[in-house]
């Protein structure tokens, strides 16, 4: 009977340390010794209070408690662009008419590299994309896909020859610069630098002897020797979500191992910001926090 008891005893200690609660900060408060500094003056913030931790939203760009916890917004412009270069057209080469580069972006291909994905999904052909006809290097010029920012997509290069015959042979290409941007209000987020970045992956849908290759940022298909079958490769990107953004981060003040009266912090530019500071009382497992806002004006 004792030893239930004693059993119990523990039981209800566990249970009763589990229910409670962390107390949130209540009496902690923020004051600044003004609402108006100039650039570069030091803003001195006090606190009263001892909180286990506080952390200050600014008010500056990407340190703006509205977005604290966002990680989707729309953008107001995504920006997608390239260059392409081509071998010279030799007297044996392909008619200029026959484009054996073109461009396309797509929001159902499955994610699956095969030619039954490839050929099940809607592909659309982007065909004002300039492309270049010659050794030069062509830009592409920025491509608005703004139309396209409400469901992922991909992006393709695809080349075809069919006239690599006896007496005609297809040419060399390359494409670099790869380049895609999403423009926020208050940030801009580079999704691709480069085709590595891009997630590309080579795909041969006709003659597997020849394909897409890496060369570091470009990626090149080399022309088909006189006499070849006809080709079709893709070169396919990853999944682009350009709707995704990050949340705004704060800026660390206090640690739990230390009382903190004041802060000090410069604001460079003018500007009116809106400050926020977040208290939180921790344990292992849980928080309890209070918000406390505090609107400051910089001139200049």
């Amino acid at each position: 009977m004792k030893n239930v008891l004693i059993l119990f005893f523990f039981v209800f200690l566990l249970f009763a340390c589990n229910k409670v609660r962390i107390k949130e900060p209540s009496d902690f408060q923020v004051f600044a010794d003004s609402s108006v500094y100039h650039a570069n003056d030091t803003v001195t913030f006090s606190f009263k209070g001892n909180p286990d931790e506080i952390s200050m939203y600014s008010g500056e760009q990407n340190h703006l408690y509205i977005y604290a916890n966002r990680t989707m917004a729309t953008p107001d412009s995504t920006l997608l662009s390239f260059n392409s270069v081509s071998t010279l057209r030799l007297a044996s080469s392909q008619a200029d008419s026959v484009n054996n580069l073109s461009f396309f972006i797509s929001q159902n291909f499955n994610g699956t590299l095969n030619a039954t994905s490839i050929k099940n999904a809607t592909w659309v052909k982007l065909d004002t994309v300039p492309i270049s006809k010659d050794t030069a290097n062509k830009f592409s010029g920025k491509i608005h896909l703004e139309g396209f920012a409400n469901a992922p997509f991909y992006v393709a290069f695809r080349y075809v020859s069919d006239s690599a015959t006896a007496t005609a042979v297809a040419r060399k290409w390359a494409v670099n610069g790869f380049s895609l941007k999403t423009y926020f209000p208050d940030t801009t987020v580079t999704i691709a630098s480069n085709f590595s970045s891009g997630g590309f992956s080579s795909v041969s849908i006709l003659d597997a002897s020849n394909k897409w290759v890496f060369l570091n940022d470009p990626i090149a298909f080399n022309a088909p020797a006189i006499g070849s079958l006809p080709n079709e490769d893709w070169m396919i990107s990853r999944p682009f979500k350009v709707s995704t953004i990050s949340a705004d981060l704060p800026i660390k003040v206090k640690f739990i191992s230390a009382r903190l009266a004041q802060f000090k912090y410069i604001f460079k530019k003018a500007g009116t910001y809106h400050v926020v500071f977040v208290a939180y009382n921790v344990d292992a497992n849980k928080s309890a926090e209070v918000v406390r806002p505090i609107d400051i004006i910089v001139v200049n």
